[in-house]
């Protein structure tokens, strides 16, 4: 159903929803949210293996 709304719309309304989309999105990649709540722990190693 998504698919047959996409291709019903005209680029021009693609471009809108698109660009509304990403616009919408900035919140859920700022600082703090819950999306980056682990990239704090990039580069860590998260299993310790004995040596």
């Amino acid at each position: 159903m998504v698919l047959q709304e996409k291709h019903s719309l005209t680029k021009d309304e693609q471009k809108r929803q698109s660009t509304l989309a990403a616009v919408t999105a900035i919140a859920d990649y700022a600082p703090g949210s819950e999306l980056n709540i682990f990239s704090d722990l990039e580069g860590e190693d998260f299993c310790d293996y004995p040596d």
